[in-house]
């Protein structure tokens, strides 16, 4: 058995920090000189160690005196956590990740030798300056010799999942538990930008420290994908921080847009204004609830702070403002979604009531974004939140609310940390097959309704049924079911 050299540790086992420990075991297949050992910062290693026991990583709840270090000479530190403005890489309501890395440099003495190599790779969103900020601390403590920190911010279009690195090209019903099985596409971008913390300047092009993370490099590009260097980690967090709020902008323009459409007094017909505008390249219209880990949260990271009366502030002052504009344009659009929903309910309540039929309420697609197997920070749950509230003193009845996803492959995980009004529904959770089959036993049976349902589609997951490609929304159009986008509530 040949001796390990070469330690993952990854911290932070979120899509992340699962998307990393894939490509990690996937490029093992062809290089088996490293380990992987994962920090499961938000305590899902229940989950994991119940149901992926075949995986070839370990998983540590703390970190002090549970991983043997003097074994590896290379030793990669890969930061994964969340950050928002209750959660950054220096600040917590319980203890930062810098403080956890300097407390274990302290800790374990042979990461302080100058023999081993350590590099702190860190592939969560952070404000700029970031990595140049812990170098200092790392300096002043003088806890570390032979080390570097990369910036390598994620730059996920949509949500990663489990199954991304072992796609299949045929259907099956494994898809409706996880979509990418069918897709066959990676999710990132085609190209992962890396910068290395150099405050100094010293690095040429042709003289950088990347040879020290050529196992982390090469599993990325055996999945497909293509780096960028930098010789600046300021540039690489910033990058992540600018497209994500240019993101950020151009949602929040569709939502005005819808707005504005809404509220004019011409006779016109928005849906088709969209679709024209959407002749043009690159100038599609798709409103609606924007939520998520990335966007809206990174567009926070630039405001400008402290601004100085003797600096030129009009461009910070201006960046401030659009970041001011997006926020109120989307908690607009959630008030006035909100509002159109709770009418809409109250009017199938009524001819529910009226016709003596039953009345259902179904919530499909429940994750931040299409395909999302994590309702954290979603504004469709959110959304289902003010809705309970809103009837919770009233004499309507809505115990027949069905909340329906297929992409469930994290669900164990989503909902043991959902919010309590979330925890209240699970038994509300329908399990998606019997959704379908349902819909289409009555289809075959040519069965009249019964009941008045009401179905929202907050998103429009892929998913495969019997063997054919779906969509939410083709899938109810094809039985000639009605439903709602939660982009066109009226």
């Amino acid at each position: 058995m040949n001796k390990k050299t070469e330690l993952f540790l990854i911290i932070g086992f979120g899509q992340i920090g699962a998307s990393i420990k894939d490509r990690l075991l996937n490029y093992k297949k062809l290089n088996d000189n490293f380990d992987i050992c994962i920090y499961d910062t938000h305590k899902f290693d229940n989950y994991y160690n119940n149901n992926l026991l075949d995986e070839k990583f370990t998983i540590v709840n703390k970190l002090e005196s549970t991983i043997d270090f003097t074994k590896y000479q290379n030793i990669n530190i890969i930061v994964c956590i969340d950050t928002n403005k209750h959660q950054t890489f220096f600040e917590s309501k319980n203890k930062s990740i810098s403080s956890t890395l300097l407390g274990l440099f302290f800790t374990e003495k042979h990461l302080q030798n100058e023999n081993t190599q350590v590099n702190i790779i860190i592939e969560s969103t952070v404000p700029a300056g970031t990595a140049e900020q812990f170098q200092h601390k790392i300096i002043k403590q003088n806890c570390l010799k032979n080390y570097f920190i990369f910036s390598s911010p994620e730059r996920y279009q949509e949500v990663y999942r489990v199954t991304e690195l072992y796609c299949s090209t045929e259907a099956s019903e494994e898809y409706n538990l996880n979509p990418a099985t069918q897709i066959g596409t990676h999710n990132h971008s085609s190209t992962k930008i890396i910068g290395v913390c150099d405050p100094e300047g010293i690095f040429e092009e042709t003289l950088t420290p990347y040879g020290r993370i050529e196992t982390y490099i090469k599993a990325w590009g055996n999945s497909g994908i293509k780096f960028r260097f930098t010789n600046n980690s300021n540039e690489a967090e910033l990058t992540k921080l600018l497209e994500n709020h240019l993101r950020y902008m151009q949602l929040s323009t569709a939502n005005l847009f819808e707005l504005y459409l809404k509220d004019t007094d011409l006779r016109i017909d928005k849906n088709l204004i969209r679709e024209l505008i959407g002749t043009k390249e690159q100038t599609k219209i798709v409103p609606g609830l924007i939520g998520g880990g990335c966007i809206p949260v990174d567009s926070n990271f630039l405001y400008a702070k402290d601004l100085m009366q003797t600096q030129d502030n009009f461009p910070k002052e201006l960046m401030n403002e659009s970041i001011e504009i997006c926020h109120k344009i989307n908690n607009r659009m959630f008030r006035d979604t909100f509002v159109n929903l709770i009418n809409l309910i109250k009017v199938n309540l009524a001819k529910a009531k009226r016709t003596n039929q039953e009345f259902e309420f179904y919530m499909l697609g429940l994750g931040y974004k299409k395909n999302s197997p994590t309702i954290k920070n979603s504004k469709g749950s959110e959304l289902i939140e003010d809705v309970l509230k809103e009837f919770e003193n009233t004499n309507f009845n809505l115990d027949k609310l069905f909340l329906i996803d297929n992409c469930v492959d994290d669900y164990n995980r989503s909902y043991k940390y959902a919010p309590n009004y979330i925890e209240k529904q699970l038994k509300n959770l329908l399990p998606f097959e019997e959704f379908l089959k349902e819909i289409d036993q009555n289809n075959q049976n040519n069965q009249n309704p019964t009941k008045v349902k009401l179905i929202i589609i907050n998103n429009d997951n892929d998913f495969i049924y019997n063997d054919k490609k779906y969509k939410y929304s083709t899938f109810l159009d094809e039985y000639n079911i009605p439903y709602y986008n939660i982009g066109d509530l009226k």
